[in-house]
């Protein structure tokens, strides 16, 4: 598949002797890069970049996130306004004594990001590929070929997560066999899954490692704070789902068989070594694929095209499509996470959303889509009639074609593509995890300055003023869609941690209101003020607090 797949890259650092590092590479053609001038990092604490969001204002106290209810009612995932008092301007410019006001004095002073949370998102996976530049990465290596990166630094990703952190989750969380983790074994081309009900306690994982099997846990994010940060600073970059899934190998053996994927797959080793094999897609079919494979045989794939061991502080890139296997070697166990996404992201899967609405607005719109079909279409069209000899059949197929095209062409006028990029965004938001909020960022939000309780007092909230200076949370928090007659606010900012646990969640918004949002997005990741939203009365600006939770 030479048209698909480039040769795989392999980048390799210079050892600390200052002699080349082998590359441990079996295959001769792999490319091997020496940034001589790199520096290593190293990491010995969590540090993944994220975006501080916060205000002009500054708060003291911390509290559990939530949703604001005194201004919202809520019912099958739409949040409807409940609508409040409002009194003149000079009532809506009084901030509550409790308030606090640009410049006061606070017990810590938090730090604000002016960054945006795409910006936060690409430096992350800047560290993860680090050295490659990200530039040349996506020009050379996005979707054509593997890519290998030895650090030769075991603690370059350590902080993300350990196999003592893993047995803390088996203790201390309700983690369920199939639900969020798989036991599993390779042996003589044959993979077994070997799932018990309920509750996948430590004693049972472990006696089942012991025993040869792989472990898989399936949403590491949903019990590990730190996979959790990453994947969603990572959604806010890639503008999709990120998901991941933890992978834990006993000595000298093989979880799974060889497959390939329908997502993009960063292996982070972790710990120990493993023994990968790459392979090229089988057909053009195979390429790029919207699903996975099933189980395969080794005498079906032929010959690896990147043969290579990870070790802790490794990483190992391939497409969506790339055939792989890998085994744990026989003096250490293997764990890595295995960061994955664009899962049918691609432009197929926005036609697929574009073309229907496309038709039936051509349907609609335009006379020549309704206009009937030849009466004796049937008489030349169809199998029976492909290969037909006769002139008179042929030139009749001939402008049936033709015409076909010709309205196939015109389709695309009637296209709309803001619409179906909406419903992609839509779907987005349906997947996404919710944004992962730092203690800072935290303090600034609506949920810290709403109602709460002091030593038996309900302390009011801090209302917004027309002075309040605010921004959303994250880049992509909200998707503003006029769907039929309606404008709704879709957000993930309530999402779970379990993929699609909960239905989609959104506002009802006016056309006055959804200006004002727009407003919002098109200045961030700048501040707005109240008084500067592009809407007609400063009630209407101040009643934007019934969605507090999604800015600050």
């Amino acid at each position: 598949m030479d048209s698909f797949y480039r040769k795989p890259l392999k980048i390799s650092s210079e050892k600390k002797s200052g002699k080349k590092d082998d590359g441990r590479a079996i295959n001769p053609s792999t490319a091997t890069i020496h940034p001589l001038n790199v520096k290593k990092e190293r990491v010995d604490s969590i540090s993944i970049p994220g975006p501080f969001i916060g205000s002009d204002t500054e708060s003291t106290h911390s509290s559990t996130p939530g949703r604001k209810t005194s201004k919202v009612s809520k019912n099958n995932g739409c949040v409807k306004k409940v609508k409040k008092s409002l009194n003149n301007k000079r009532n809506l410019k009084t901030k509550s004594k409790n308030a606090l006001q640009p410049g006061s004095s606070t017990k810590k002073k938090l730090k604000v990001s002016e960054k945006s949370s795409i910006e936060e998102g690409r430096e992350t996976f800047a560290w993860i590929i680090h050295p490659v530049p990200i530039d040349d990465y996506f020009s050379t290596t996005w979707e054509k070929r593997p890519l290998h990166i030895c650090r030769e630094d075991p603690s370059y990703y350590k902080a993300l997560i350990t196999t003592a952190k893993l047995d803390a989750i088996l203790r201390e969380h309700n983690v369920e066999f199939t639900k969020n983790l798989d036991i599993t074994s390779y042996q003589n081309e044959q993979r077994e899954t070997h799932n018990p009900d309920g509750r996948a306690l430590p004693a049972q994982v472990w006696e089942a490692y012991n025993e040869g099997c792989s472990i898989r846990m399936l949403n590491p994010q949903a019990f590990n704070e730190h996979v959790f940060a990453l994947c969603a600073v990572l959604q806010e970059f890639f503008g999709c789902m990120v998901g991941a899934n933890l992978y834990l190998t006993p000595p000298g053996t093989q979880g799974f068989a060889p497959h390939y994927d329908d997502i993009e797959a960063f292996v982070i080793q972790l710990e120990g070594k493993k023994h990968w094999r790459l392979y090229s897609p089988r057909e053009p079919n195979e390429e790029l694929p919207r699903f996975s494979s099933e189980n395969l045989l080794e005498k079906d794939i032929g010959k690896p095209i990147m043969d290579v061991v990870l070790e802790a502080g490794d990483l190992l890139y391939f497409p969506r499509g790339t055939i792989h296997q890998a085994n744990a070697l026989p003096d250490s166990h293997s764990f890595h996470i295995t960061v994955s996404c664009y899962q049918k992201n691609s432009w197929g899967d926005f036609l697929l959303k574009l073309i229907p609405a496309a038709l039936e607005a051509a349907l609609e719109e335009d006379v020549e889509f309704r206009r009937g079909l030849p009466q004796d279409y049937l008489q030349y069209m169809g199998v029976a009639h492909c290969e037909n000899d006769s002139v008179i059949i042929n030139r009749k197929r001939t402008e049936f074609i033709s015409k076909l095209k010709s309205l196939t062409q015109k389709l695309f006028s009637h296209a709309p593509v803001d619409a179906a990029a909406d419903q992609m965004g839509k779907d987005f938001i349906r997947d996404a995890l919710p944004p992962d909020l730092k203690d800072d960022e935290q303090m600034r939000t609506s949920i810290e300055n709403s109602h709460h309780m002091e030593n038996g007092v309900v302390v009011p909230s801090n209302d917004l003023t027309l002075d309040t200076k605010i921004k959303f949370l994250r880049g992509n928090i909200i998707r503003l869609v006029s769907e039929e007659d309606i404008v709704r606010v879709y957000h993930c900012a309530e999402n779970s941690l379990e993929y699609q646990k909960e239905g989609l969640k959104f506002f009802e918004v006016t056309p006055e209101e959804a200006g004002g949002i727009e407003a919002l997005l098109h200045k961030y990741p700048d501040y707005m003020a109240i008084d500067d939203l592009p809407m007609d009365t400063d009630a209407e600006k101040v009643e934007l607090d019934y969605f507090f939770q999604l800015f600050m």
